[in-house]
């Protein structure tokens, strides 16, 4: 059989005695209910912020447009198409080349810097109207020229200048012309990983479509982004006593919290053929001494360790040690091994193998007796209780835990993190062992308590 493990699925299967099937298909996600995230690129725009870039650059949009239309003497219409988050290196791929890029230095941000990609085509528009034409204008596959580009900088200053504005009650900005480039590629102004705030503008003017796009590094912007928490926890925070008293408040809440406790039995091991043949009234021996000290698991993770009792007519333990590794839990499913059956078992394992499909449940799968080498980890769970952090925190040696669970009651017997029986515990001369009162005998009776 090799080294395989079971899956906490596969047990299910075991104990509720049905062949093993193939899992159902889950509902195929539309692309509407499932998106991709990019890890490498993670969304650095809340949804808040974004409403607020979009009024932003809204206002911008109408302020350019209002000084274009009385400058180019004809209908310009400009329409925000998003403000969107980008790697500097797509920003780059999506310039037409020749571009018509002006780069501009940001006063005050150490050396970083802006882009305003005036669309080719709009640029050839406004060399025709700027010049005093009032044709369409004639669109070319080049660069512009010195002279073009001098006349097409009149924009792109007025658009740098609207777009410091609208940023202005948020981070001071002052974009100064750097230069120009026509070139995508010589425009390094950020790594290609770097994110970038990229606003899309589209031009509608004397019949050209074109794009007016304007960059800005998420470096400069950093102070918006992050500015109303930092305001946000600012306000809470009050004086010097207030914020004392807001610890103490916070402090004293956390110690009230309560947790879950439970005590367990030490964990063992069990062979799948004693526990395929387990009936209510037999006997599951744990190898365990009457005088192991068991386990106390504080939200699921062992924390102490003592001797188990009774208290008020209840089960309890006097803690007598702390878990030093709370890492080490004793044995769990990843850790099930095989362990190899003798001559006498192997030839009982192969006659059993050689079953006819109807025997075998319709082929659908191995008989359980297929898996008998198999040993699972077993918890004894003698019941639970919850207790506050200020109590958990004062347990010391001598301490004694009350649980919910009366003397007498059955425990919980757990294969795997499943509850697989209930039961009583017995002593088989100096060792502990459990008589079993219940099985559960479908997952869907599986009570994960």
């Amino acid at each position: 059989m090799g080294s395989e493990t079971l899956s906490q699925q596969e047990i299910d299967l075991l104990f509720s005695g049905a062949a093993p099937t193939e899992p159902k298909r889950p509902r195929r996600a539309s692309a509407t209910d499932v998106q991709l995230y990019d890890f490498h690129r993670p969304n650095l725009i809340s949804k808040d912020r974004l409403r607020t870039l979009e009024a932003m650059y809204g206002l911008l949009v109408k302020s350019v447009e209002g000084w274009l239309a009385g400058r180019t003497r004809g209908h310009v219409e400009l329409e925000l198409l998003g403000v969107e988050q980008f790697s500097f290196g797509e920003f780059v791929l999506s310039l037409p080349n020749p571009s018509a890029s002006y780069v501009y230095d940001l006063a005050g941000s150490s050396g970083r810097q802006a882009v305003i990609d005036i669309g080719r085509d709009f640029a050839f528009f406004l060399v025709e109207r700027l010049l005093g034409g009032g044709g369409p204008p004639i669109l070319q596959d080049r660069a512009l020229t010195p002279l073009e580009r001098m006349l097409v900088r009149l924009v792109a200053d007025h658009v740098a200048s609207a777009l410091g504005e609208v940023w202005t009650d948020h981070i001071p900005m002052e974009l100064t012309l750097n230069r120009f480039e026509s070139l995508p590629e010589m425009i390094q102004i950020a790594n290609p990983e770097d994110p970038v705030l990229v606003g899309n503008i589209k031009v509608d003017a004397g019949g050209v479509v074109s794009v007016v796009l304007l960059c800005l590094p998420f470096a400069v912007l950093e102070k918006f982004f992050t500015g109303s928490g930092s305001k946000r926890l600012l306000q809470l925070g009050g004086t010097e006593q207030e914020r004392a008293l807001d610890r103490t408040n916070a402090a004293a809440s956390l110690r009230a919290a309560r947790l879950p406790l439970s005590i367990r039995l030490p964990a063992f091991t069990a062979p799948l053929r004693a526990l395929a043949d387990l009936r209510p009234g037999g006997q599951l021996a744990t190898g365990l001494p009457t005088n192991v000290l068991a386990e106390v698991l504080v939200a699921g993770q062992p924390r102490f360790r003592g001797a188990i009792g009774g208290s008020n007519g209840r089960y309890a333990l006097r803690v007598l040690d702390l878990v030093t590794d709370p890492t080490d839990t004793g044995p769990t499913l990843p850790h099930t091994r095989i362990e190899l059956m003798s001559t006498a078992e192997n030839a009982a394992f192969q006659a059993e193998l050689e079953v006819t499909p109807a025997e075998a449940g319709g082929g659908q799968g191995l008989a359980l007796s297929a898996l008998y080498g198999l040993s699972l980890p077993i918890a004894i769970e003698l019941g639970r209780t919850t207790m506050s952090v200020q109590d958990i925190l004062a347990l010391g040696r001598g301490s004694v835990i009350e649980l919910e669970r009366l003397v007498g009651e059955p425990v919980d017997i757990f294969v795997g993190d499943r509850r697989f029986a209930e039961g009583e515990v017995v002593v088989l001369g100096e060792q502990f062992a459990v008589r079993i009162t219940r099985i559960v005998a479908s997952p869907a009776l599986v009570e994960t308590r």
